[in-house]
């Protein structure tokens, strides 16, 4: 190659360098968390879930980490998801029972957990046994919190959550963080992250089971992950 062919090289792959990056940045830009609505505050993990509106419980689950200069990026692909069986409520709409999973922005419950062992994640991990309940009866001093009452009878019993007979579903869980800060009593409870069972849910997020198990073994508590979710047109610019 004489100097003049390897000075037309050089040249092309600049070129073909400077427009891959064009291309990528464009494509970047595009991404469900860099036209959210909410702040991503400190977060550099986030979970995206979006659907084409209200009254749909099919969504899709993104989720993006920020890289060492600051920029989001893809972690897995994009997940096909299941939402509550009436869809989303609408920001503060959420109701205890009513079917639908709540829009907005939430952060992640302190440890994970599932009726099988723990399948290594970063998290603290609680293996379910006989006894583990989600408090989910409006008026309780606990509601909407876990409560372990190693019987069937407890007295929030009414409308809550056997954890441990709720299988596959809570196969492997994650909790978000829905009025579980300033809890307001029948604003809605026991929204988690879950394995699919084939349906709709009562107002969580469900996965299949592997995508369930990549994304918490990607979640990190140091990396203060966030969950953004509703329509499309309602959390997205």
């Amino acid at each position: 190659m004489n100097r003049f062919q390897l000075f037309t090289a050089l040249v092309l792959a600049a070129v073909l360098a400077v427009s891959l990056s064009t291309v990528q940045s464009a494509s970047a830009s595009t991404y469900s968390v860099n036209r959210l609505r909410y702040s991503t505050g400190t977060s550099t993990q986030m979970i995206v879930v979006t659907a084409g509106g209200y009254r749909t419980s099919y969504a899709t689950l993104e989720t993006f980490y920020k890289d060492r200069y600051g920029h989001w990026q893809r972690a897995f692909a994009p997940m096909a998801a299941r939402i509550g069986y009436n869809g989303f409520a609408p920001p503060g709409a959420k109701r205890e029972g009513d079917g639908r999973s709540p829009t907005g922005r939430y952060g992640i419950g302190p440890f994970m957990w599932g009726g099988n062992y723990n399948p290594g994640v970063h998290y603290p991990y609680r293996k379910l046994v006989f006894g583990d309940w989600w408090d989910e009866h409006t008026g309780s001093p606990t509601y909407n919190s876990w409560q372990y009452y190693p019987g069937y009878y407890p007295p929030f019993a009414s409308g809550s959550e056997r954890l441990w007979q709720t299988l596959p579903a809570y196969n492997y869980a994650v909790t978000i963080g829905y009025n579980t800060y300033r809890t307001v009593q029948g604003a809605g409870s026991g929204i988690f992250l879950h394995v699919g069972t084939g349906g709709a849910t009562a107002g969580c997020i469900s996965l299949s089971t592997q995508n369930v198990l990549n994304v918490m073994r990607w979640l990190n508590p140091n990396a203060h992950p966030l969950v953004a979710e509703g329509p499309s047109s309602v959390i997205l610019y």
